[in-house]
């Protein structure tokens, strides 16, 4: 959990505000964090177990990937926004 306000985490990170709430948007939207002010939190990455009437588990897919600072995931995401809207 984190309730750094968008002003600290954009200082932090060098985004604007702007920034911020687009790549917290992303974010939400991949399924990595929850956000409801002023708290984040940063979800599972293991995958999802559910139950889907029959006797075997649903699995969801896991996510891949390895360590990455919080600020170079936002800065690699608003990069892959910006190429797409070339």
């Amino acid at each position: 959990m984190s309730y750094y306000s968008d002003g600290a985490a954009g200082a932090l990170l060098r985004l604007e505000a702007g920034q911020i709430r687009q790549a917290r948007g992303e974010l939400m939207k991949a399924g990595l964090i929850a956000y409801r002010r002023p708290f984040y939190q940063v979800l599972s990455l293991e995958p999802e177990v559910t139950g889907s009437g029959s006797s075997a588990p649903v699995v969801a897919p896991a996510r891949v990937g390895g360590v990455r600072a919080v600020g170079d995931v936002l800065r690699s995401l608003l990069a892959q926004k910006e190429e797409g809207g070339r």
